[in-house]
């Protein structure tokens, strides 16, 4: 399908904005035409959609501070890209803006969707229009922040302590990881954009970090778009994992030609650091113990050398049969 997005303002562009929300809003969800329209829609910036005829089928917009609202895509064209597209184009829009946050109001039958693209239900479930609604966030814009010097002992979730040998390259993208959220944000942006191959090296499969629905998506995701695929997990210790049913492994036990999880041979090969690397390029490293760490989307010779601590202790270790056995 060929579509044209268009950034435009109410003002310019008020005639083909309001029919696709009269027709998705007011005439299908029944919304009162005194609760669509707002003073908001003058001060937003605003996304449409036309397709190759030139007919407005999709539209949304966002306050300045952040807060997107409006997504309506004609039946005719969802499930087609096109409610994607809109939403991308308001989140850079948010980049633009040097927004750190991003929210919105979703339909609890839209919740999927938004998990797909990075959001994080906030809020217990509301009434809005007489609709079911949940508010939900996505982050961002991480804080960018020099490491400190590996010799202190002392620091907070403030804080990336990065080994000497990782401390060269291109620092300039560095995003430094202060909480569990920023920690999810970057996962779910590093999971969604690779392209073959994740390859993590966890203590204990980190369960705040790691049993999270959306990465679970996003994972499930990665390896139906992409045949050839590959996600390599070391894992020092499963049984916490196991006792508690980690969600990654009932996911690598139903996918089980992507999703390999090995143990290390011996106690002398394990590498207790906490790290992921994207292909060749993105890595997050975590700070052990603590919600903190560091994100580069773009930094191949600092990848290169955590894969140079993965890949031998990898070579070596062996298959987690417990993880495989269990039912699902």
């Amino acid at each position: 399908m060929h579509y044209t997005l268009h950034h435009t303002s109410w003002a310019e562009n008020k005639t083909e904005l309001s029919r696709i929300r009269r027709a998705v809003f007011i005439n299908e969800q029944q919304v009162p035409e005194e609760l669509e329209w707002d003073e908001y829609d003058e001060t937003c910036q605003h996304i449409f959609v036309t397709d190759e005829y030139d007919q407005a089928i999709a539209t949304g917009r966002i306050k300045p501070d952040g807060h997107i609202g409006r997504m309506a895509v004609l039946k005719t064209y969802r499930k087609s890209g096109v409610g994607s597209a809109v939403l991308n184009a308001l989140l850079h829009h948010a980049k633009k803006l040097r927004l750190q946050r991003v929210y919105l109001h979703a339909q609890i039958t839209a919740i999927p969707f938004y998990i797909k693209h990075g959001f994080v239900v906030c809020s217990e479930e509301f009434i809005d229009a007489g609709i079911p609604h949940k508010t939900m966030e996505k982050i961002i814009a991480l804080l960018v922040s020099p490491y400190t010097n590996n010799t202190n002992t002392e620091h907070d979730n403030h804080s990336v302590l990065l080994p000497g040998w990782l401390r060269f390259g291109n620092t300039e993208q560095d995003q430094l990881l202060r909480t569990l959220a920023d920690m999810h944000t970057a996962l779910l942006d590093a999971t969604q954009n690779a392209l073959r191959t994740i390859r993590i090296n966890t203590p204990d499969l980190e369960s705040d970090l790691y049993d999270f629905d959306p990465f679970i998506s996003a994972l499930t995701g990665f390896i139906r778009d992409n045949r050839h695929a590959s996600v390599q997990i070391l894992v020092q210790d499963t049984r916490s994992a196991i006792q508690h049913g980690h969600s990654l492994i009932r996911l690598a036990q139903r996918l089980t030609s992507s999703i390999e999880i090995r143990k290390p041979a011996s106690e002398d090969k394990v590498n207790t650091s906490s790290f992921i690397v994207f292909d060749n390029s993105r890595f997050i490293f975590k700070n052990n113990n603590t919600n903190s760490g560091l994100y580069n989307s773009q930094c191949k010779p600092r990848a290169t050398k955590l894969l140079e601590l993965f890949t031998p202790a990898w070579e070596l270790a062996e298959q987690d049969i417990e993880t495989r056995r269990l039912s699902i």
